[in-house]
């Protein structure tokens, strides 16, 4: 009876817990061959530090539908002794020189999830998520990640629908970030590369976007860009043709005579509609003739 009351108690209030199967997970540990292959979906977490030997990469995937967890550890390379960082003696990029090693992390799937994270010091890439057509979905997510000092992109990610999530890539000898369409990006900081801090193609989301001394543009954008902060970058703050809200773009191109805001026709997407944006005013805060301008103007 008493079990009886406390069935029809939970089915009446709905205040009982199910208890829900744990994902299992497949512990990845450094392998005595490399590098470590990821051939099948499931969830994957490593267990220790994962160092290549030189000329390899770290972390090889060619499965969809596939989550790796750093689980907080790092992958590097264990044969490059000389870390890159900014570089202040120019003002803007790294210290390392592009070298096109093998990426550390190097991925050709569909649904690739990977999160939680260093990925730093590598010969080549960071990570690369690619595929042979470029323009097809992927729907990879990057998340709670440091990508940094590479010698090439910290993230190059093709195909659509990718999201970019804590994510912090800076001091690659290359591009920060690169993604396809329909990207999502969130709480992104890309600083002191060597090309663009951010390039992402047409119909993406970038919110909360920090993009520093970057040796190109600062953020490569078409769609919505909300709260971007974008200065000292050697090329254009920031590219875009879309919706800016809450930007702040100064002090770019050489000795600040570049353009904060540039808007690009080469989009297609007709008007660049502004809100609560700030533009550096030495050398013409906007430029670019081809989109139009409406609402308020910055200051």
């Amino acid at each position: 009876m008493k079990y009886l009351f406390s069935k029809l108690a939970c089915i009446a209030f709905g205040t009982c817990a199910f208890a829900t199967a744990a994902i299992a997970q497949t512990p990845v540990s450094p392998p005595g061959s490399w590098p470590f292959a990821i051939t099948t979906p499931g969830s994957y977490r490593l267990t220790a530090n994962m160092l290549a030997p030189a000329a390899s990469s770290a972390i090889l995937i060619t499965s969809n539908n596939v989550t790796l967890d750093l689980n907080g550890f790092t992958v590097s390379q264990s044969g490059l002794v000389t870390l890159c960082n900014p570089d202040t003696t120019t003002g803007y990029g790294s210290t390392c020189v592009a070298a096109g090693g093998p990426v550390l992390i190097s991925a050709s799937g569909r649904n690739i999830t990977i999160k939680n994270g260093t990925v730093y010091n590598g010969p080549g890439g960071g990570i690369s998520l690619s595929v042979g057509i470029p323009i097809e979905a992927m729907y990879g997510t990057f998340e709670d990640l440091r990508v940094i000092g590479n010698r090439g992109a910290g993230i190059s990610a093709s195909g659509d629908g990718n999201r970019f999530i804590r994510v912090d890539a800076s001091y690659n000898a290359g591009h920060g970030i690169i993604s396809g369409t329909d990207a999502h990006l969130e709480s992104v900081s890309a600083s002191w590369n060597d090309g663009y801090g951010v390039s992402a193609s047409a119909y993406n989301i970038s919110s909360r976007v920090i993009a520093r001394a970057n040796g190109q543009t600062g953020l490569y954008a078409s769609g919505i860009v909300d709260k971007v902060l974008v200065r000292e970058n050697n090329g254009e703050g920031i590219v875009v043709a879309g919706v800016l809200r809450n930007v702040f773009s100064d002090d770019n191109g050489f000795d600040d005579v570049g353009t904060g805001i540039l808007l690009d026709s080469n989009f297609n997407t007709g008007t660049v509609y502004t809100s609560g944006c700030y533009a550096q005013t030495r050398a013409g805060g906007f430029a670019g003739s081809g989109v139009p301008m409406t609402s308020n103007t910055c200051p």
